[in-house]
């Protein structure tokens, strides 16, 4: 068996009688990426600090790939590429001179994966250092550590500079099939998670009930279980709820997604009270502009295809599902460029954009994207075979 990316065993950092980390216990696998959650304190920044060498641990001990992170960190750094938080680069340089320095420390670069990556961010790799944003300084050197295709990547305060758009290519970056890295970031605290960005699994290094209420326990968790007992029933009875599950795994979803035989649906249901799944009004949008748009896993004639046509006929609904003389009028007009979902776990009952109208049953239910107020929905049910 190949060793972890990641394990740590009982390590503790310990600053005269302050115990900055306590007994954390790890294990990230190769190819796996993961978030590491906690408010200001937990010890988020000190365990990275340990696992790059940079200061000795008190209690415990930690491996890179099997290299002892305190007495073979040399060894180690030649398998991680690590990030900071912030970006202190040579103003002087431009952005492809400093991509240039920086591989030669390193000592390998994929050069075709760099060009992909400088396309894949935006930048501009002509403009002095100087001239960066503080966003643009922080693509220098997430494209610095990813064009050297470490075996584990490691980030502090995960591309904090970046804005939503910077954090979605880089999410996207950890699913591309170019990747096929481990990843370890510090996320900061709970409120900063993004509930669509399909994070892989999240450790939460200390566990606050009210922000996860607070945050309407929109995060996969990766509990201690010794603490699960005691915590978890708390927060499930003050939240009303009976089940919170987050349990795929994005690169699971898209492999599935990708099989000729995938059907689309959901099964989100309408709530007259409290909070659906967001699932519930984002599902088919989600598809539409994520897997399709931005991922380019189906072209979008495959998706549409697959939430339509591919299950009425698995149902035996042969009126439904296709555009055809004597099939149900059932359409949706939408814009494939602006489609885009808005639900989220706080607020799961936003309408998705991009969408212009819907025709039930023939019945106009929204035009230029307002409900019409038309019911014409009706119970469908698997249409018998067909007879002798």
């Amino acid at each position: 068996m190949p060793p972890m990316a990641i394990r740590a065993e009982a390590l503790t950092k310990r600053y005269g009688g302050v115990a900055a980390l306590d007994h954390l216990d790890l294990e990230v696998s190769p190819g796996e990426v993961v978030g590491f959650l906690g408010p200001n304190g937990a010890g988020k920044t000190t365990t990275i600090r340990l696992l790059l060498g940079l200061i000795r641990p008190t209690g415990g001990r930690s491996e890179i790939f099997g290299l002892d992170c305190e007495r073979q960190s040399v060894e180690a750094h030649r398998r991680l590429a690590f990030v900071a938080g912030e970006a202190n680069l040579w103003p002087s340089l431009t952005g492809a001179e400093t991509l240039h320095l920086l591989g030669r420390v390193q000592g390998q670069v994929d050069e075709v994966y760099r060009d992909a990556l400088i396309e894949r961010f935006e930048l501009d790799p002509s403009k002095k250092v100087r001239a960066y944003s503080k966003g643009n300084r922080q693509k220098v050197i997430l494209i610095a550590a990813l064009m050297v295709r470490p075996d584990l990547l490691v980030l502090d305060e995960r591309g904090i500079a970046l804005d939503r758009r910077g954090e979605r290519k880089l999410e996207n970056t950890f699913f591309r099939e170019d990747f096929r890295r481990a990843a370890f970031y510090e996320m900061g605290d709970i409120e900063h998670v993004d509930p669509h960005g399909d994070y892989y699994r999240h450790l939460m290094n200390s566990v606050d009930a009210a922000a996860i209420r607070a945050a309407n326990f929109r995060v996969l968790i990766d509990y201690d279980y010794s603490q699960a007992s005691t915590v978890l029933p708390g927060i499930l009875d003050d939240l009303g709820v009976t089940a919170i599950a987050h349990v795929m795994s994005e690169k699971d979803v898209q492999a599935v997604l990708k099989h000729p035989r995938t059907m689309v649906g959901t099964d989100g249901l309408p709530t007259r009270a409290g909070k659906p799944h967001p699932r519930t009004y984002g599902t088919y949008p989600r598809v539409l502009q994520h897997y399709v748009g931005e991922l380019g896993l189906l072209t979008l004639e495959e998706a549409v295809h697959r939430m339509t046509g591919m299950v009425a006929r698995k149902l035996g609904m042969r009126d439904r599902g296709v555009l055809a003389p004597g099939a149900a009028a059932d359409v949706v007009v939408f814009d494939p460029r602006a489609i885009k979902d808005h639900a989220t776990y706080a607020d799961p009952r936003r309408s998705p954009e991009g969408v212009a109208h819907v025709f039930v049953n023939g019945a106009w239910t929204v035009r230029d994207g307002k409900h019409t107020g038309a019911r014409a929905g009706t119970v469908l049910s698997k249409a018998p075979p067909p007879g002798p």
